[in-house]
């Protein structure tokens, strides 16, 4: 029924893009429809791993774990193991005019790519613009900061949006409230630092709290100087679209619309089979080959399931205690109501039985007679107390609540009151017991 469902749903991608994926790629369809694709590569890696990547040969049963690389376009979510292989269908897309975003790793290499171009002319610029904002603020830093401002609204002006700069007195945690051609909302957050300063992780979170009152589809935090590992590191890991942008990209901005030079092509950056050999495990270059289907997107596999479980077993002792607190005393109710008891006394120790096995087999009255009287009186008893029975006597009420298997579901007058729950052989365990204890008078 699967493979019916993925290859139908590779039929309808190929009926809207004219790429028909391989068999081995699952595609899905999707509630939220997105106009430009957006995908993301998983590398594979070993279960143990040296610190360079490689195989640490001295564990057993080491081998490589898959991920799972997903490219989102449109109404598809298209998923595959292999890097390579999702690559490819990329780039037959993008040759067929469909656009598709830069990926993480792409986007390492179009950096790299720019500040090559560049040169060290731009090393510069961020110095240049600080040193302007303050001439601009005679040496002030709250002036210095209203002039960086100004000159961040001008330029995002000139790329197109309208701007908006909010009040230096009230401005609820943004500088700058922009929308993009593209018809989207934005806040700005602009610090005018010397280029050698950092911005930490409080600030940038502080932006991320004023757009829980503004509800911006972005958020954007500039800086002529630099970001700390952390500030940058906490942006990977929240599910908003936010930007950080420090001297030397806001220079590189600058440039871009200063000159509007020639944009570099795809194929001075995209990713290829060499490029992508440094994501993978020194020893476990890329191929062309498909990895097998039972390693599959193995991490993804073991941590679903894990977390199916967890999540299925909770929700199953969330019911049960809900029946045995708000159910009326039915049958099913009076059931479920015993499994508490019944999987603690499983799990208990025989030494916390007078009888441990009054539930499941016959006592003789030779057994029951060897019995001293306490004994006898607190087996007799037990029988009723795996069923969850109170107690009145004080002196049976503090021996089990010393026991680990005890639970206390009813009180005497509501155990009375219930059918009987005993089954055969504590019926007549009880039964033996009470002509026992008749006949010596306990």
């Amino acid at each position: 029924m699967k493979d019916y469902y993925h290859r139908r749903m590779r039929e309808e991608f190929y009926k809207e893009y004219g790429v028909k994926p391989q068999p081995f790629f699952r595609v899905h369809v999707r509630r939220k429809r997105e106009g430009a694709g957006v995908f993301a590569l998983d590398f594979p890696r070993w279960t143990f791993p040296n610190k360079d990547g490689s195989k640490d040969g001295r564990r057993n049963g080491n081998r490589v774990q898959w991920g799972s690389c997903r490219l989102r376009i449109g109404r598809f979510l298209v998923a595959c193991a292999s890097p390579w292989h999702t690559l490819l269908l990329v780039e037959e897309l993008r040759g067929k005019g469909v656009p598709i975003a830069r990926c993480l790793e792409e986007r390492d290499g179009y950096e790299r790519f720019v500040r090559k171009r560049i040169g060290w002319e731009s090393a510069f610029r961020a110095q240049s613009i600080y040193e302007w904002c303050f001439s601009q603020g005679k040496r002030d830093k709250k002036a210095a900061g209203d002039a960086f401002e100004r000159f961040c609204a001008q330029l995002y002006e000139r790329m197109g949006c309208k701007v908006h700069v909010t009040s230096s007195s009230n401005d609820e945690g943004r500088d700058i409230e922009l929308v993009t051609p593209e018809g989207k909302t934005a806040i700005v957050e602009c610090k005018c630092y010397a280029p050698d300063q950092s911005v930490g992780r409080e600030l940038v979170q502080k932006l991320a709290g004023a757009n829980r009152k503004c509800k911006a589809d972005r958020m954007i935090f500039i800086t002529t100087g630099k970001f700390l590992p952390t500030a940058r590191q906490w942006v990977r890991e929240i599910d908003d679209d936010f930007e950080l942008v420090d001297g030397f990209r806001l220079a590189r901005m600058v440039e871009e619309v200063r000159q509007k030079g020639r944009a570099p092509s795809l194929d001075e950056w995209k990713l290829s089979l060499e490029g992508i050999a440094s994501y993978y495990p020194p020893d476990f270059p890329p191929g062309r080959a498909y990895p097998p289907v039972s390693t599959w997107a193995s991490r993804d596999v073991f941590w679903r399931s894990f977390w199916l479980g967890i999540g299925l077993l909770g929700a199953s002792l969330v019911s049960a205690l809900a029946v045995m607190h708000f159910a009326p005393l039915s049958s099913a109710a009076i059931s479920l109501r015993g499994i508490a008891p019944a999987c603690l006394g499983a799990l208990a120790p025989s030494s916390e039985y007078v009888l441990p096995d009054s539930d499941s087999r016959y006592y003789s009255r030779e057994e029951l007679e060897a019995l001293s009287d306490w004994e006898l009186y607190v087996g007799h008893n037990e029988i009723y107390a795996r069923h969850g029975k109170g107690f009145l006597q004080d002196d049976l009420a503090e021996h089990f609540s010393q026991c680990s298997w005890y639970v206390r579901l009813y009180t005497p007058e509501e155990y009375d009151a219930l059918p009987s729950l005993l089954n055969e052989y504590e019926q007549a365990n009880s039964d033996l017991m009470w002509e026992v204890r008749g006949e010596r008078g306990v």
